[in-house]
């Protein structure tokens, strides 16, 4: 099994989401408000609407093709 970093999966997805759509995935601030409203993980549309929240990055990733099933994120169980 091999291991990506968290930062190396974000950035492939952003890279899908932009050629599809032109999507982007963003990042709440820890503790914040929008954190418990957006999650960590959220999809911004082009208009800047909130179209996915509270995303899985696994699950993400293997949706869009850019994480294999032998690919895994570090530290992730």
């Amino acid at each position: 099994m091999n291991t990506i970093s968290e930062r190396a999966l974000t950035r492939r997805i952003s890279r899908a989401l932009s050629r599809e759509d032109a999507s982007r995935l963003c990042r709440t601030r820890a503790g914040s408000r929008a954190e418990l409203d957006l999650g960590e993980w959220y999809v911004l549309s082009a208009r800047n609407i909130a179209t996915s929240t509270h995303v899985d990055l696994q699950d993400l990733g293997r949706e869009l093709g850019v994480l294999q099933s032998h690919e895994q994120i570090e530290g992730a169980a």
